[in-house]
């Protein structure tokens, strides 16, 4: 049998947790070095964010491979019964999303009309509206879609 090992995930998000430590470590030693706050990342620290984003990407996708199809992987067709969390969680999450869309929305109309708010928390509204949206997603994927796993063996490989 084929297993969805949770091992590299788990890895991945170590390692991207570590990078952002070490970026933030290493801001924390010029502001206390320099007395001054950096205005910019530099180049090293920029790259150390990204990689360490995209090593958390990386695990939240193989964490959630691993909650959507299960650690053994069997080839199978079937169709999941929905239970009754399911629908409240969708409805939990919908008002969740319009909730933060019409905060998103409110602050946009006051950056527009008056000074303009932080971009940050305008930004941070923003990813969380995503974050819902693929908490959606995960949800109705879990939950109601019918599930198909297919394995091919290495002697079905053509080449």
């Amino acid at each position: 049998m084929y297993r969805n090992d949770p091992v590299v995930p788990f890895a991945a998000f170590l390692f991207g947790a570590a990078l952002l430590l070490v970026a933030y470590l290493d801001t924390n030693l010029l502001i206390r070095a320099g007395k001054t706050v950096p205005q910019a990342l530099s180049e090293g620290q920029l790259g150390l964010v990204v990689f360490g984003l995209v090593g958390l990407l990386y695990a939240a996708i193989g964490f959630a491979s691993i909650w959507l199809e299960g650690q053994v992987l069997r080839p199978e067709r079937s169709t999941p019964e929905v239970p009754s969390v399911a629908p409240v969680a969708m409805v939990i999450l919908s008002l969740t999303l319009a909730g933060l869309s019409g905060l998103l929305v409110r602050f946009v109309a006051i950056g527009l009309s008056t000074v303009p708010l932080n971009r940050l928390v305008e930004g941070g509204v923003f990813a969380a509206i995503m974050f819902v949206a693929a908490a959606m997603l995960l949800v109705y994927a879990k939950f109601v879609l019918p599930r198909e796993v297919i394995v091919e063996g290495e002697e079905e490989v053509p080449w």
